[in-house]
C-alpha cells in the first residue's frame, strides 16, 4: 500500500539559522578578540608612556656614553667614549659591485695610477674597491678620495667595519691604501677572520655599506684653532676657537663643555672642512685626563675622604671656579657677571639648575632656596646667595655615592629622557648619576707581580768576594711583573699562583714545573726568539742583548769598584732561563692552562657594597686586603694601551695645512711627510714609492716606531 509522505518542512530555515549563528559567533569573536588585541596595544603604549623600566633607561644612558647621541637635550652630547677614542675623522661609504671586486683580486696583479703593483695577496689580504661616488663623512657630508687631499695610505691602521648585506658586522684592519686607474680608491684589509669557519665572499661583499673609524688619539683637542678665520694662511694651532655670546662676546668653545645649547646644523655640526668647526682639532686627544676634553672621566683619590678629593664625571669644579671669580682692580675676589647670567651657566654646568630641583641634596636645596628668595627681595643684591651656590657646584659634597664607601662621587645629569608617569600617576624626569674611572695607573693582578719568586729554583743568596753571601734585591726591572702586589693582598703567594693553576704560567705540558726543560710555551718561543737561552753560560748564543735580561726577575744587580755593572749569574744546570717566565701568560685571550682574573671578579671588588654582590665571583674579593678601602681603588684586572702613537704634530701640520691652503686636519706622520713631499714636487704617483723609502713600515701602518729596528740609510756612511 502506498502511503504518502508528510512533506518536511523548516529544514531550509534550521540551515539558515545555524549560518546565522555560525556568522554571529564569528562576529562576536571577532569583537573579542580586537577588543583585547586594542587593550593590549592600549596598556603597551601607556607602558611605555607611563610605566617604569629603569633597566631600559639604564641601557639607553649606557649607550649614549659609549657612542654618543643625537639627542640635543643630552649632557652627554659629544662626550662619549668612543668619540674621545676615535674622533670625528671616520667617513662611510659603499664597496663597488661584487664583480668589480672579485677582478681586483682574481686577475693578474694590476698597476695603480703611478705603476705601483697590487700584488697578489695569497688570501692574506683582500683589495676593497670603493664607489668613489658615495661617500659621506661622519656628519652627513659627501666627499671624494683624491691624491692630492688623502695621501696614499691616509687611512691605513684603522678600522674597517661592513654595514649592510650579509656580511653586516664584520670587521677587519686596513693595512694599504692607494689609487687604481681612473683614480679608483682601493683599500687593502687583512683578510676577514672566519666566524665558524664561515667567511664573507664577494657576493656577500658587492654593494656593501662600510664604515671606516678615526685614527684612534690623533687628534688636537675639541676647539682647536689651525689657522686665523679671517687670515687662512696665518697660523694659530691653539685651543682657543671662539663662540658667540649673545651678548656679542667671544669666548673659547672648548671652555664651554655643555653643547646642549648649541643649535644642531650650527656651529658645533659644522663640517670638519669649515675653519671654525668645533670639531676640527678632533676630539680624539692623545691623553686621558680629568679635564674639560674628557668630560665622561671622573676621579676618585685612592685615600679620598670627602667630596674635596672627588672630580665628578660631567663636572669640572676648576672649570666653574675659572668662569665664577675674577680679580678686581684692588685684587679682591669678586663674582664675574658672565656667571650671573643663567643661559652661561647652562655652558659650563651639566647638573640640572632649575628653581625647583635640589636632587635630594641638602646642601644644594639650602644654597639654592637662599638664592631664589634673594632674587625676590632683593634683585640687585644677591652675591652671597649666589656665592653659595656656586661653592657648591666647585666643592660639593656632590648627589649620589656610586661605590658605596659613603662618601657621595657622583652628580645628576639629564640624559635627554622623555618625562614619565608612574604608576601613581606623579610625573618625573629621568636623571642619572655616572661614575666613569680610568683603570689605567692602577696595580694589574694579572700583569703586575711576580709569581717565579716561589718557584725552589731560584738563584739563593747572592754570592759576595771572598764567598761571602747577602740578600740584595732581586730583579732588575725588566717588565711589569717586578712592580710589586703585597701592599693590596694579605696572601701574595695564593695571589700570585692562583692565576696559574699548573703552576706556572703559560701552557702546561710543554714547559713543566722544571725551568731548565729547553722546551717553553710556544708563545714564549716567539715572543723571546731574540733573547739568549743562559747569558752567562752561552748556551744558545749571546742573540741580540748585551745585558742579561733577567725575564724571571731572579737576579741581583750592583757595581764593582770601578762603577762598572755586576750582575749575579744564572747556575749553569738551567739551561733554559727564558721558560716558565711570568711573561707567558696571555692576557688577551683565555686558555685552559692559565687563570686570569676576570672582570666580573673585579666588579665584585668595585661594587661590593651592592645588593647583589654577593652573586659575583669571590676570587679575587677574598684574596684582597679590602679591610683598607684604598685597595679598591688601586687594583684593576685590565689595562689597554693601542699600539698608536699617541700624538699630535700640531705646529708642523699647521705649518704644512697653512702651505697647502686646505682645511683638512692632518692626522699623521704619513700625513705630514706626504704633504712635504707633494710640496716638493713629488707626484701623487711617486708617493707610495718616496714614502716606504723614507717612513718605516710600522709608521705606514699607523703604528709606533720601533726603536729595536735597524736605524740608517741601508749604507755603512758611518765614516
Amino acid at each position: 500500500m502506498l502511503r504518502k509522505h508528510k512533506r518536511r518542512r523548516g529544514v531550509v530555515i534550521l540551515v539558515v539559522l545555524s549560518l546565522l549563528v555560525l556568522f554571529t559567533l564569528l562576529m562576536a569573536t571577532y569583537v573579542i578578540v580586537s577588543g583585547q588585541f586594542r587593550r593590549a596595544a592600549e596598556a603597551f603604549a601607556r607602558e611605555e608612556l607611563l610605566g617604569v623600566q629603569p633597566q631600559k633607561d639604564l641601557d639607553r644612558a649606557m649607550y649614549q656614553l659609549l657612542r654618543d647621541t643625537n639627542q640635543r637635550t643630552s649632557a652627554v652630547r659629544f662626550h662619549s667614549l668612543l668619540r674621545d677614542y676615535y674622533g670625528e675623522d671616520g667617513f662611510r661609504g659603499r664597496l663597488r659591485s661584487a664583480s668589480d671586486l672579485r677582478d681586483w683580486n682574481t686577475d693578474p696583479d694590476f698597476e695603480s695610477a703611478g705603476g705601483f703593483a697590487f700584488p697578489r695577496s695569497g688570501r692574506q689580504f683582500r683589495d676593497l674597491a670603493v664607489d668613489n661616488t658615495s661617500l659621506r663623512d661622519l656628519f652627513g657630508d659627501s666627499f671624494v678620495l683624491q691624491p692630492t687631499v688623502h695621501p696614499s695610505g691616509f687611512c691605513v691602521g684603522r678600522v674597517l667595519t661592513i654595514t649592510s648585506g650579509p656580511a653586516r658586522g664584520w670587521s677587519t684592519t686596513i693595512v694599504g691604501f692607494l689609487y687604481s686607474p681612473g683614480e679608483v680608491p682601493v683599500i687593502r684589509v687583512l683578510d676577514f677572520r672566519p666566524d665558524q669557519g664561515v667567511e664573507p665572499s664577494w657576493d656577500d661583499l658587492g654593494n656593501a655599506e662600510f664604515i671606516v673609524n678615526g685614527r684612534p688619539f690623533s687628534g688636537a683637542g675639541v676647539g682647536f684653532r689651525i689657522v686665523d678665520d679671517l687670515a687662512a694662511t696665518v697660523q694659530v694651532a691653539k685651543l682657543d676657537a671662539p663662540v658667540n655670546l649673545p651678548n656679542g662676546m667671544q669666548v673659547p668653545a672648548a671652555l664651554l663643555p655643555h653643547h646642549i645649547v648649541r643649535d644642531e646644523g650650527g656651529f658645533a655640526l659644522a663640517p670638519l672642512s669649515s675653519p671654525n668647526s668645533l670639531f676640527q682639532g678632533g676630539s680624539n686627544e692623545p691623553y686621558d685626563a680629568v679635564d674639560y676634553q674628557n668630560m665622561f672621566l671622573g676621579m676618585v683619590l685612592p685615600n679620598a675622604t670627602s667630596s674635596l678629593d672627588i672630580i665628578p664625571s660631567l663636572h669640572r669644579p676648576a672649570l666653574i671656579n675659572h668662569w665664577a671669580y675674577e680679580l678686581d682692580g684692588g685684587g679682591n675676589l669678586q663674582i664675574r657677571d658672565l656667571i650671573r647670567d643663567p643661559d652661561f651657566r647652562r655652558m659650563v654646568i651639566m647638573r640640572p639648575m632649575g628653581p625647583n630641583f635640589d636632587g635630594s641634596n641638602p646642601e644644594f636645596a639650602m644654597a639654592w632656596g637662599a638664592y631664589q628668595q634673594a632674587l625676590i627681595d632683593s634683585p640687585g643684591d644677591y652675591d652671597d646667595q649666589l656665592n653659595a651656590v656656586l661653592r657648591r657646584y666647585i666643592n660639593g659634597p656632590w648627589d649620589v655615592d656610586n661605590d658605596g664607601d659613603g662618601i657621595p662621587d657622583s652628580i645628576w645629569v639629564d640624559l635627554g629622557m622623555p618625562i614619565q608617569t608612574s604608576p601613581d600617576g606623579r610625573k618625573y624626569k629621568p636623571l642619572f648619576a655616572i661614575l666613569c674611572v680610568d683603570l689605567d695607573g692602577r696595580l694589574n693582578v694579572n700583569a703586575h707581580g711576580n709569581p717565579t719568586r716561589f718557584f725552589g729554583n731560584r738563584p739563593g743568596p747572592t754570592v759576595l768576594a771572598a764567598g761571602n753571601t747577602g740578600n740584595y734585591p732581586k730583579g732588575m726591572g725588566y717588565g711589569t711583573p717586578e712592580i710589586a702586589l703585597g701592599s693590596v693582598t694579605g696572601n701574595l703567594q695564593q695571589l700570585l699562583l692562583g692565576r696559574h693553576p699548573n703552576g706556572v704560567p703559560g701552557a702546561a705540558g710543554s714547559d713543566g714545573l722544571v725551568a731548565n726543560d729547553p722546551a717553553f710555551d710556544l708563545l714564549a718561543r716567539i715572543k723571546f726568539f731574540e733573547e739568549p737561552q743562559n747569558y752567562f753560560s752561552g748556551v744558545g748564543g749571546l742573540s741580540s742583548y748585551f745585558t742579561p735580561p733577567d725575564l724571571r726577575g731572579e737576579l741581583a744587580f750592583g757595581l764593582d769598584v770601578f762603577g762598572r755593572p755586576v750582575w749575579e749569574p744564572i747556575p749553569p744546570v738551567l739551561v733554559e732561563s727564558r721558560a716558565d717566565s711570568p711573561y707567558e701568560i696571555n692576557l688577551l685571550e683565555q686558555n685552559a692552562h692559565d687563570r686570569p682574573f676576570t672582570a666580573a671578579e673585579l666588579e665584585a671588588v668595585l661594587r661590593r657594597y651592592d645588593i647583589d654582590a654577593a652573586q659575583l665571583p669571590r676570587r679575587l674579593r677574598d684574596l684582597l686586603n679590602l679591610t683598607d678601602l684604598e685597595n679598591t681603588r688601586l687594583v684593576t684586572t685590565h689595562s689597554f694601551d693601542p699600539p698608536v702613537p699617541g700624538t699630535t704634530l700640531i705646529s708642523d701640520l699647521a705649518d704644512q695645512q697653512v702651505a697647502l691652503d686646505t682645511n683638512t686636519n692632518l692626522r699623521s706622520v704619513r700625513e705630514l711627510i706626504s704633504a712635504r713631499l707633494r710640496q716638493n714636487g713629488v707626484a701623487d704617483a711617486e708617493m707610495p714609492r718616496m714614502l716606504r723609502h723614507l717612513v718605516p713600515a710600522e709608521v705606514l701602518m699607523g703604528q709606533r716606531l720601533d726603536i729595536n729596528r735597524p736605524l740608517g740609510d741601508g749604507r755603512d756612511t758611518s765614516g
